[in-house]
Formats: C-alpha cells, sequence, structure tokens
C-alpha cells in the first residue's frame, strides 16, 4: 500500500491542479454570501452530532447548495456520499456506478494517516485505505477516466481529498471543510467546469457515439459472416460502443532506408465486449477494443478493416511497444528473401496522448520522471480471441509452433519476447485455427537489435536516450509466473533471499531493484550472483510435492539435493547466459527462455484442457503450478509425465527432454562442470514439425477447465471434500504421503491468486481464462471474453 502512495501535498496545491475556469471568483463570492447564515448553523449541528449520520448530514447539504448554483450543463446531484456527472440526476445516480462522478466517504473510523504523513498500518487503517482504492476504482473502471477523486472525511470536519491515477494516489493535509470556507466550493466549481459535460480528469478523446451511428455500425457488420452470427441484433452489436481516438499509420513508403512513421488522427468505433478490462487500480490498465473506422461506414464498397485497439499506461522509462513491432516489421521487409508476416501481429498505427495533454494523459508526482505513466492506444491486427477455444489438440500444436516462428523472427530481428503466456497467445477471431503471438510491452532489444533499430529509425534515437538501458533491463524478471523458464525463477528466488543492504555476492546493492532509478514495473533487477542451481532429487520432488510448510531453503540443505551447473557459455543462438566459474554476473534473459515457456505453455494447455490422463488427475495443473519458485517445475521435468502414444503427449515429452537437457544435474566430486544444452528455435520446430506429420485423430474439442475452489457452497464443498479424501487414501495406500482434500482444494485456489511478475499490476490475479494482451489485465469479471 505505501508503494502505491506518492506523497501527501497542502490542500491548495491540489486544488490548483486544477484548472481555473471562467466566473469562479464571482461564483465563490455569491455562494459564501448566501451561506453566512448557514455556516454558523452548520457549525452547531456538527458539535450535536451524535452519529455518523448526523454528522455527514451538513457537508451534504453544502454540496447540494453548491451545486444548486451551477448551471444546467455542468450541474450535479448529491445521492448520499455520492455525487453524479455532470447534467445527471439523483434519480441516475441511484441506478448504480454509472452515473457517479465523484465519492465523499463518511465511513472511515480514523485518518488513515498518522502524524509524520505516513499511512498508518494498523487493521482499521488498512481496512479504511482498501475502501478509497475500491470507491476510485469504480470510477476509473465505469468511466475510462484519466484521474479521479475521492473526498475522505472523518469526524464530520477534518477532510482529506484524494486524487487517483495509474501511477498512485496523492492526498492533501487534513483540513477543516466548514472553517477553510473556499476550498470545497473552489475545487468542486474546477472539477465540473473544466469542459462543458466533463469531469476535470475525463479522457476527452473517448465519446459514446449516436443511435445514427450505432444503426450504421450494426448494418455493417451484418456483411461479415463472422460477425452477422456472432452479433444478431443491434443491442448486441452495439451496447456499450463507445467513440475513441486513435492515430492510423500511412503504409511504409522506403522500407529499405530510414523509416519515419507517419499517420492520421482517425475516429474509432467500437463493438461488441471488450476483448480485455483492466480490472486493476494501479498498473498498465489495459483495456482492448474490436473497433473500425467511422471513416469507413459510409464506404460500402469496400469490406470493413477490423483492428484491436490497445489502450494502456505505459512506464515512460519503458520504450513504447511501436518499437518492437516496427524493428520486426523493418526486418521482414528487407530480410533476404523478405519475410512474409500474413497472421504475425502487427502494429497499425500508435500514439501517446500524453504529448496531446500531459495533464490529462500522464500521471504525476511520482519520485522520478522515468516512473511517471503515460497514456498510449494502438491499433493492432489481426484481432485475436482466447487460446482456449482450440479446435483440436492438433490445431493447439500448430499454433504454438507458429509461435516458435513468430519468435524465431523477432529473435533475427534482435527483439525478446520476455513474456510468452497463455494471455499472449491468441488465435485469430476470424481464422480459429490460425494463431500469433503479441504484447510486447515488456520485450527488450539485444545488443545487436538496438543497433539495427537505431539505424533504421534514428528519429527516435533521441527518445531512446531516456529508456532503460539495455544491459539493465535484460537482467528483469518479466513474464508471468507459470510460464517462466526455471533459470530465471531460481535467480529471481535468490535475489528475494539476499539482504537488503551491501554488496550482494559482488554485486553492488545499486544493481538490485528499488535501488536508484530503476523503474517501479521491474520489481526485481535481476542483478544477483549466479553461480549454480540447486533443485531436488526425485526422491526429494516427490516429498516436497505434497509436504506443506517445507521451506525450501530447508530443501536446499537436503542430503538428496543435487547441484544444477549454470556455467557461463555461449549458446547456438550467440547469447551468453549468466553464471560463471570466474566470477558472479548476473542473469540475462535469453532466447532459451522464451522457448521454455513455450513449453511450459503447452503443459498449461494440456492440464487445463485435455483429457491428459496424469496420474494427479485434475489436480495435476494446481500441483505444479500453484507453488511459487522453481522447485515444483524442476521436479516435473525429471521424470515422464505422459505416457500416452497420441502426438499432443508425446510432443510434450520431447520438449521435456529438451528442457532438462537446459539443467544438467552435476556431481559434487567432479570438478568439470556439465554445460547445459540450450535449446534453439530450429530445433524446436523441429520438433514441432515431426509430429505435426503425425497422424492425430479425429478432432476433439478442448475441455473446460474447473476450477474447484470457484463458486462452491458448503453441500457442494462438503461432497466434493468428500471425494478427494476418498481417493487421495487409495492412491497414498503403501505410502507415507497423506494429502488431504482441503490442501488439494487450497493448490487448486492458489494458481488463480498467483500473480505476474515484473509488473505493478499487484493487484490483477494471474488469469484463469486467456486475456487479449498480458499487460496486467484480464477478461472482465462481468464479461465473458469468449463472447460478445
Amino acid at each position: 500500500m505505501e508503494e502505491t502512495f506518492i506523497q501527501l501535498v497542502p490542500a491548495k496545491q491540489l486544488v490548483d491542479m486544477l484548472p481555473s475556469s471562467t466566473g469562479e471568483a464571482k461564483f465563490i463570492s455569491t455562494l459564501t454570501a448566501k451561506c453566512r447564515a448557514w455556516y454558523k448553523a452548520a457549525d452547531k449541528e456538527l458539535k450535536a452530532a451524535q452519529s455518523e449520520d448526523e454528522s455527514r448530514k451538513p457537508l451534504i447539504a453544502y454540496l447540494d447548495k453548491i451545486f444548486k448554483e451551477f448551471s444546467v450543463e455542468s450541474g450535479s446531484s448529491v445521492a448520499d456520499a455520492s455525487n453524479t456527472r455532470p447534467a445527471t440526476s439523483i434519480d441516475d445516480i441511484k441506478t448504480g456506478w454509472l452515473h457517479a462522478g465523484l465519492v465523499v466517504e463518511f465511513e472511515l473510523q480514523t485518518d488513515i494517516f498518522d502524524e509524520d504523513g505516513r499511512l498508518r498500518d494498523c487493521p482499521v487503517a488498512v481496512e479504511d485505505v482498501k475502501k478509497l482504492e475500491k470507491r476510485a476504482l469504480s470510477l476509473l473502471a465505469i468511466h475510462g477516466r484519466c484521474h479521479v477523486y475521492v473526498v475522505a472525511v472523518f469526524n464530520g470536519r477534518m477532510t482529506r481529498i484524494l486524487r487517483f491515477d495509474r501511477g498512485g494516489f496523492i492526498a492533501t493535509d487534513a483540513f477543516n471543510w466548514l472553517a477553510n470556507k473556499k476550498l470545497i466550493p473552489t475545487f468542486f466549481y474546477r472539477l465540473y467546469n473544466a469542459k462543458p459535460g466533463r469531469m476535470y480528469g475525463d479522457d476527452d478523446t473517448i465519446s459514446v457515439p449516436s443511435a445514427e451511428v450505432k444503426q450504421k455500425i450494426f448494418n455493417r457488420l451484418q456483411e461479415t459472416e463472422h460477425y452477422r452470427a456472432a452479433l444478431p441484433t443491434r443491442e448486441v452489436a452495439t451496447k456499450g460502443s463507445l467513440r475513441i481516438k486513435a492515430v492510423l499509420f500511412y503504409p511504409h513508403t522506403n522500407p529499405g532506408g530510414q523509416v519515419t512513421r507517419k499517420g492520421r488522427v482517425v475516429n474509432c468505433l467500437s463493438f461488441g465486449t471488450p476483448l480485455a478490462a483492466a480490472d486493476g487500480l494501479f498498473g498498465r490498465a489495459t483495456n482492448v477494443y474490436r473497433v473500425i473506422l467511422e471513416e469507413e461506414l459510409d464506404n460500402t464498397e469496400q469490406p470493413l478493416a477490423f483492428y484491436a485497439l490497445k489502450d494502456s499506461w505505459r512506464e515512460a522509462c519503458r520504450r513504447p511497444e511501436l518499437d518492437f513491432y516496427d524493428a520486426i516489421e523493418h526486418h521482414c521487409l528487407n530480410a533476404e528473401p523478405p519475410v512474409d508476416m500474413e497472421g504475425m501481429a502487427r502494429c497499425r498505427g500508435s500514439v501517446d496522448l500524453a504529448d496531446w495533454d500531459p495533464a490529462i494523459h500522464r500521471t504525476v508526482f511520482l519520485k522520478h520522471a522515468r516512473s511517471e505513466r503515460r497514456h498510449m492506444r494502438t491499433l493492432l491486427t489481426p484481432v485475436g480471441a482466447p487460446l482456449k477455444n482450440f479446435k483440436s489438440k492438433r490445431a493447439l500444436c500448430q499454433v504454438l509452433y507458429t509461435v516458435v516462428l513468430h519468435l524465431e523472427t523477432a529473435y533475427e530481428a534482435g527483439v525478446l519476447h520476455r513474456d510468452v503466456s497463455e494471455g499472449n497467445v491468441l488465435l485469430q477471431e476470424a481464422s480459429p485455427d490460425k494463431g500469433f503471438l503479441l504484447d510486447w510491452d515488456y520485450a527488450e532489444f539485444t545488443p545487436v537489435g538496438l543497433q539495427k533499430f537505431r539505424a533504421a529509425f534514428k528519429d527516435r534515437e533521441l527518445e531512446g536516450e531516456s529508456y532503460r538501458d539495455i544491459e539493465k533491463s535484460l537482467k528483469d524478471f518479466t513474464g508471468t509466473e507459470p510460464f517462466m523458464a526455471i533459470e530465471i525463477l531460481l535467480a529471481q528466488q535468490r535475489l528475494n533471499a539476499q539482504p537488503e543492504d551491501g554488496d550482494v555476492n559482488g554485486v553492488e546493492g545499486s544493481d538490485v531493484a528499488g535501488a536508484g532509478d530503476e523503474d517501479e514495473d521491474s520489481q526485481l533487477d535481476g542483478s544477483v550472483a549466479h553461480e549454480g542451481i540447486f533443485v531436488a532429487s526425485e526422491e526429494a520432488d516427490d516429498k516436497m510435492k505434497i509436504a506443506e510448510g517445507k521451506h525450501e531453503d530447508d530443501l536446499a540443505e537436503d542430503s538428496q539435493v543435487v547441484e544444477m551447473n549454470v556455467s557461463e557459455g555461449d549458446n547456438d543462438q550467440g547469447h551468453t547466459t549468466a553464471g560463471t566459474t570466474s566470477g558472479p554476473r548476473a542473469l540475462e534473459h535469453g532466447p532459451h527462455h522464451d522457448l521454455e515457456s513455450v513449453y511450459w505453455l503447452l503443459v498449461w494447455m494440456i492440464l487445463r484442457h485435455t483429457k491428459h490422463g496424469h496420474f494427479d488427475g485434475a489436480l495435476a495443473c494446481a500441483n505444479l503450478f500453484a507453488s511459487t519458485g522453481f522447485y515444483m517445475k524442476h521436479g516435473w521435468i525429471l521424470r515422464t509425465q505422459f505416457r500416452s502414444k497420441h502426438p499432443l503427449f508425446q510432443l510434450a515429452e520431447h520438449l521435456r527432454d529438451m528442457v532438462l537437457g537446459q539443467y544438467p544435474a552435476e556431481s559434487r566430486l567432479k570438478a568439470k562442470p556439465i554445460l547445459p544444452e540450450y535449446i534453439t528455435h530450429k530445433e524446436v520446430l523441429s520438433v514441432f514439425k515431426k509430429y505435426l506429420k503425425l497422424s492425430w485423430g479425429a478432432a476433439v474439442p478442448m475441455k473446460q477447465y474447473k476450477n474447484h475452489s470457484v463458486n462452491q457452497n458448503k453441500k457442494v464443498g462438503a461432497k466434493a471434500s468428500e471425494s478427494l479424501l476418498k481417493k487421495a487414501a487409495e492412491k497414498s495406500q503403501g505410502s507415507t504421503i497423506q494429502p488431504t482434500a482441503a490442501s488439494e482444494f487450497k493448490a487448486e485456489s492458489t494458481v488463480v491468486a498467483s500473480f505476474k511478475r515484473g509488473r505493478r499490476d499487484g493487484e490483477d490475479p494471474l488469469l484463469v481464462g486467456p486475456v487479449v494482451t498480458g499487460s496486467g489485465s484480464r477478461p472482465s469479471k462481468k464479461v465473458k471474453v469468449s463472447e460478445f
């Protein structure tokens, strides 16, 4: 919670951040003159108040007086502790959050700050902060605003105004709203009179299309077979439609030389339900929409072009996703022979909205300018659908084969993806038998790739000086935890175990995450000595798989632990891994880490969506992925997991063996280290081709994954517990391991409670269903992503 609180500011300073409006001075003077007698009555009423309900009445009455002086267009209404948006009524706000403009929170048990200006860490204050953050999230999510305000009142008089944006929140010093008579009316006047019909903080690049435009959207969608079937009525097709400003690029005019991307501003019209909706308060807050261009609505001679419009808040020190898309496209256009980009994710337009209006589209008051967030909007093709909608096992493997091709192409262009996960591998919505890799938010250039990019895009070279140094960036721990490579998980664990100050195995403390100017998205920098990996042996892993509460450090000291060497050496793709026998080095992300992530994604999909026949049954996914750290994964690759002769499971076993080769066991008696065999793109592609050529039999659709910990009532839970306990007892006969139903349920629940690494979107749980982008977002709780 401390990491999202930025600072306290004087109340007048926060109010002065809002632009003054014409007629403000006259409004304040008139209001205070009218309320001169009322102020005294309100003071008496507060002194006599015996309950929370009585203490809130004076401020609510004062706000009502303020809003009655507003013009009809900018006016608001007060309903209990909520203020409506401009030009809406009390009846509107009673229907829900859609018409709420601001919340005044009276139900605080104490001031959330102590005398030193720090957030209190007592349980009551912590709950109050969560309550305030929940109010802010509702305001941001419903209206798509860039920042919002919540007024916190305690003891009837003392007040703080809190400003929330995607970087964190600031709060004012406590002030007496009744004693400082001009502060509250000035704040509300500026908040509601910034622009006609809008509140300050609204995203003025988004509006609601007219009924006529919505009808045109529906009519044109009926021309496409896919959307005609999926969106049968205008209500389904255009409910919640938005008009969103973006930039569409012109085609490359000189792909062989230096490239300058130019475009024009266009109005995008969303339809259907959002492809992904952010449900976290802070961080990237990625939302993705299906859109068409408004300018194409009336041109019935040409078919509509469909795009995915990605709206997110990028951390300023990270390169825009556009750079990586452009680097890959430039490489493909200039390769000999040119690389066919059919089916690859491509950026069709991008704009940094902070360049249009920094006061609205940029976060404020962060400790370092490089840590501020900037509002980005990107047009992408093709439009994606969840990977879990694959039509057959062979189709799933064909998609992952395509992903490896895309990774290879990107690496040849000098780009590493660094977040291969279920949310970032999609099917094409219009052609679900095809897939693609997207979301390059956490990608990074290789040193050679950066040189190529600078040569081709010289107009962006100066901008690049403010981005993270690639040597440090490649040591970040980024990705989605279930799919991260074992080596990265281990390095992350070791970094977490290091002391907070002083040198870390020869690496200065300033290189560790959180020191200096490191960006806040990178919770872990990765600068940690990495001389060798310790993992549980097969027998120790069997015990650890069920034994809850046994600390990983204890396992590392167990006599059955063997050492895996990660000595320095160049792999076949020219990347030098971290760890050295001559001195400590930090672990850098390499192409083999992304390829290992493809394997873990395959296993994830098998265990969740196929009849896999694994001996752990329905709990196999939880047993493998619920535990943080690398132990469970290493235990998995040590032994055969699937004995079926079906090509899908043979492929999985072949890849498992290749991944195991990256972590060779080393006898403690041997002085010479055993070098790991890093997997390459060509090797993995060859293995996929081998099994895709085999006979796969009849197509069997994916199996819907059911989480045992969701929507259980007591009767269902009791029956399931009894059944699991019985099965566990039967399974453990002759064994000392006695798993309980409760622990199995806990394991399942932990899977969906896991968090993404290297992100600030800490509130967003690990995706259960897929999302359009792995960017800290997940599907809206109110919308099924695979439906319209």
